[in-house]
């Protein structure tokens, strides 16, 4: 008879809530979801869309117990740990992390001294939503075939372990036709490759297994000192964008460029790949192109590394439980029911229909979305990006989008700036959690 009240940032809501049936498998699995959760468990769920971060600020302070759960982007709600604002879940009740529902790779990088105060899994649909892989266009490939076959062997490559950024670099070095005859490199012309220039560069951290925040001995984190293959892969990288003379970024480093410039040159044949979040495949401009695409994982750093690792956008949805909450166990058993549900209803719909099936044709571009969600790896510096991270990322950004290669000061300049966090911030998580 417990009314459970959770509260989800708009731009995820219609991951948590779906108010009727339409014959489309993922919102119906998420309708029934809710359904099946309350008459399991006897309780009423309401999902309001808003603003979490606001309202967990004045639930805590005016210790009210409105809302039970709090779902937003992983950054945001990992900031409220440090104001004390969330309850530890391995102390609640019902929450199992044994399961598979609640991915290890998660719970590794945002854990802190064995307490874990925010999660995600299967029941968060952006966290494979947000997940990058790199798109080729199938004609364009088959036409480059003749004078590189390789490009007929895609597939082959990265069942090999041999799809590295080097090979990547030179299938596409030189790639590049003046489509609208300006004498310019615009955005009407042909190019090798493309990416978007603020987050669609971020994946080159987890696919070159590039950590920022390492964990040490006594369960914190301390900065990554191992600094000869960062710079050298953020070298290779660089050199990819600006130096191949076959790539494409997008002019706007905004968010929307994902899926409007770089998706449209995609799906109009002006780019043979594309590095961009697999979201890209359930949007108009992708379900609407003429020819066929395939999808590969981000290359990896060398042949040497063991295997490809897939990168998830830091605005993945997670989930949290207030500290004014006053019968947290209740929360658990719904976040543990849901999850569950997800896992073995939801998530597998999304794959088999959304994207291995209703939007893919063919049985290997289904394998490699496998290999894209089976292998994320998730650094704990997007979990904590603007706290214990101090905004390490931003300037890289800046340094790969403008062809600055001064790797080196960069480091030095926020390596600093991070000591400082992590210092400060394990003093403030000690006095609130007498640690």
């Amino acid at each position: 008879g417990t009314k459970v009240n959770i509260i989800v940032r708009s731009d995820h809501y219609r991951e948590m809530y779906s108010d009727e049936l339409t014959s489309e498998p993922v919102n119906d699995s998420i309708y029934n979801r809710e359904k099946f959760v309350e008459d399991r468990l006897g309780v009423e769920i309401e999902v309001t869309q808003g603003n979490p971060g606001d309202m967990l600020v004045k639930q805590f302070t005016a210790d009210e117990d409105t809302f039970q759960i709090f779902a937003d982007h992983t950054y945001n709600l990992s900031a409220t740990i440090f104001q004390g604002y969330l309850l530890d879940a391995t102390e609640i009740d019902y929450l199992d992390f044994s399961k598979p529902w609640w991915p290890d790779d998660f719970i590794d990088a945002v854990s802190l001294q064995d307490m874990l105060f925010i999660l995600s899994g299967p029941l968060s649909l952006s966290r494979t939503r947000y997940t990058f892989a790199t798109f080729f266009n199938k004609k364009l490939a088959n036409d480059y075939s003749f004078s590189d076959p390789r490009f007929g062997e895609l597939y082959d490559i990265v069942e090999r372990g041999d799809w590295t950024i080097d090979l990547v670099t030179e299938m596409t070095s030189g790639i590049f036709e003046d489509l609208n005859g300006n004498s310019e490199r615009d955005e009407e012309d042909r190019y090798g490759i493309g990416f978007q220039t603020e987050i669609g560069l971020d994946p080159v951290w987890s696919g070159f297994g590039i950590a920022v925040l390492e964990r040490t001995d006594d369960g914190w984190f301390s900065l990554n000192t191992k600094t000869e293959k960062m710079f050298a892969g953020l070298e290779k990288f660089r050199y990819l964008l600006h130096d191949n003379g076959g790539t494409y970024l997008t002019p706007s480093p905004d968010d929307a460029s994902l899926y409007t410039q770089l998706a449209t040159a995609f799906s109009s044949d002006q780019l043979i790949f594309m590095v961009n979040k697999i979201e890209a495949a359930e949007r108009p401009t992708l379900r609407n192109m003429s020819n066929d695409y395939g999808l590969l994982p981000f290359p990896k750093y060398d042949k040497e590394q063991k295997e490809y690792i897939s990168h998830s956008h830091d605005n993945q949805m997670a989930f949290g439980i207030p500290a004014t909450n006053q019968n947290p166990n209740i929360a658990g058993a719904v976040l543990e029911a849901m999850a569950s549900y997800s896992y073995r209803e939801t998530m597998p719909l999304y794959l088999d229909f959304a994207l291995k099936g209703k939007y893919m044709s063919d049985a290997k571009a289904r394998k490699s979305v496998d290999i894209v969600v089976s292998h994320l790896s998730y650094d704990p510096y997007w979990a904590y990006v603007y706290t214990l991270g101090s905004g390490f990322m931003d300037p890289y950004r800046s340094a790969l989008r403008q062809n600055d290669a001064s790797f080196a000061s960069i480091y030095a300049q926020k390596a600093s700036a991070i000591k400082r966090a992590l210092t400060g911030y394990r003093l403030t998580f000690n006095s609130l959690f007498g640690k």
